[in-house]
């Protein structure tokens, strides 16, 4: 996973940043109108990514 300006790139995905809400931060191919329904959801504070519903630990390089 990269984080570029408000892009996130995992593999060949290239996802949106559509919002945050408090600690979490979303991204999606398009942003919904409910942006918790995004597809994935970062919590930079405690190096969590979800991604379609699997949890990964993510690792500054």
């Amino acid at each position: 996973m990269v984080l570029q300006d408000s892009t996130m790139k995992i593999g060949d995905q290239r996802l949106t940043y559509c919002g945050g809400l408090g600690l979490v931060t979303y991204f999606d191919r398009s942003c919904k109108a409910e942006i918790k329904d995004s597809m994935a959801q970062l919590i930079p504070s405690q190096s969590l990514l979800s991604l379609n519903k699997q949890q990964y630990r993510c690792e500054k390089l």
